[in-house]
């Protein structure tokens, strides 16, 4: 038994010793090999430099465009059950939305021409801006986010001291 585990502990030592050596002459370099290199084509190069040149406002256009359009929210609350139809549009560096017409339960309309979003940021995907509100007789300009779902719906939600809201906006195609 004793010679067995000597005979054990021997072979794990030569072991060992034998790993430690192959382990470090893989890491050795002697300076004489050489490092690949990539050096990108003039190609890869040029395509590089056209993407680093492009203006941000670029890539900016294509996000607020996913923005651009009519669109319609249904509400049903005491003050009023029925759509609001919204036109968002460029202005300067930001989207504005617009009131379009109201439509009430029994499909009455009353056109209008407010003012009544901001989004002053928007990725693609989400947005910061400002929800302007009229609340008994009274002006707000509320704090908002927008989410995009899909291209064809996103959230507005916003919250003022206790009241918080989240609204479904729908694109209207025409």
């Amino acid at each position: 038994m004793k010679n067995s585990k000597l005979l054990f502990i021997s072979i794990l030592i030569i072991a060992v010793l034998a790993g430690t050596a192959h382990l470090f002459a893989g890491i050795e370099s002697t300076g004489d090999t050489e490092t690949p290199v990539f050096v990108p084509s003039p190609a890869i190069q040029e395509e590089e430099e056209q993407v680093q040149r492009q203006p941000e406002t670029q890539q900016q256009k294509t996000n607020w465009e996913l923005l651009e359009g009519k669109w319609e929210v249904m509400y049903k609350s005491d003050d009023f059950t029925g759509s609001i139809v919204y036109r968002i549009s460029k202005d300067k560096n930001s989207m504005n939305a617009y009131t379009v017409k109201y439509i009430d339960e029994n499909g009455d309309s009353l056109n209008s021409e407010k003012l009544v979003l901001i989004v002053k940021s928007f990725s693609g995907k989400s947005g910061k801006g400002t929800y302007k509100l009229e609340y008994e007789g009274k002006a707000y300009d509320i704090p908002c986010k927008v989410k995009m779902t899909d291209p064809n719906h996103f959230e507005l939600s916003y919250s003022y001291y206790d009241y918080s809201d989240k609204e479904t906006w729908t694109r209207i195609t025409e």
